[in-house]
């Protein structure tokens, strides 16, 4: 189990963050990663899909390559990209412009092989937070107990869903429930969905794999998030309560809590 934790001190405002992944139990590999890169505000959670170990190189080498993205944007750093598309690259926001490079790098990686991975990231910027995501991991917003989706499912199963085709409880058990849409690495180019949102006090974000909603539904996951106030006990309790539901796929959730 890797586990992380700490707090930003950011202008007005206190960053406090846990992040938590698990191998679940059925899976012998830990497809699942998370980066936090406290300097820069940001929050990733990547899940790996593509096989024996695939998975876990894709998901890794997505979270290095936004890494090294990052840096590249801080003038005391020395890092040279190797990307021949620089210029169009840079004129994306640094967020979607990190996830475009981590496609590259997963897709040359792959060199024709199925390997790809989820994404879920977000960074906190002056009074917003930027999100971006591809694929079917998700972040939430959690505010005066409640539990908003902000993200929405790159996946089969969400289009079925509003295509009328099936209902949201159907969605949990539908047999091609883990068919995603969009994924880093799986094509030359992605498509990367944004979004912002105002940075509020008092709220928590929650950022996990499916391997976390597939196993608990929202309701089950606000009342764990009603039923305490310290953050490691929290993600504890979400990573095991999806375990005791059975545990079917590697768990991973990141909590970052605003004061």
């Amino acid at each position: 189990m890797k586990k992380v934790s700490g707090s930003i001190m950011w202008n007005e405002w206190t960053l406090s963050y846990v992040g938590i992944s698990d191998t679940g139990q059925i899976r012998e590999i830990n497809e699942d990663d998370f980066l936090i890169m406290p300097e820069y505000r940001l929050f990733c959670v990547a899940d790996g899909m593509g096989g024996h170990y695939a998975g876990e190189i894709a998901s890794s080498l997505t979270l290095e390559s936004i890494a090294n993205f990052m840096d590249c944007l801080n003038p005391d750093t020395d890092i040279t990209l190797p990307l021949n598309e620089s210029p169009p690259l840079f004129s994306h926001h640094a967020l979607t412009a990190s996830i475009k490079y981590a496609n590259t790098m997963v897709h040359q990686e792959a060199a024709g092989k199925m390997m790809g991975a989820t994404i879920i990231a977000c960074q906190f910027l002056a009074d917003r937070i930027y999100l971006a995501h591809a694929g079917d991991s998700r972040i939430y917003r959690f505010s005066d107990g409640y539990l908003f989706q902000l993200t929405e499912d790159h996946s089969l199963v969400n289009e079925l869903y509003k295509q009328g085709q099936i209902s949201r409880q159907e969605m949990r058990t539908h047999p091609r429930r883990n068919i995603i849409t969009r994924a880093v690495g799986t094509s030359a180019t992605i498509d990367v969905t944004t979004d912002s949102i105002e940075v509020r006090r008092n709220e928590l974000l929650l950022l996990c794999s499916d391997g976390l909603t597939g196993m608990l539904d929202d309701e089950e996951i606000t009342d764990i998030l009603n039923s305490e106030k310290d953050l490691t006990v929290l993600g504890e309790k979400l990573v095991q309560r999806a375990n005791d539901a059975g545990g079917r796929d590697n768990i991973t959730v990141l909590l970052v809590a605003i004061s």
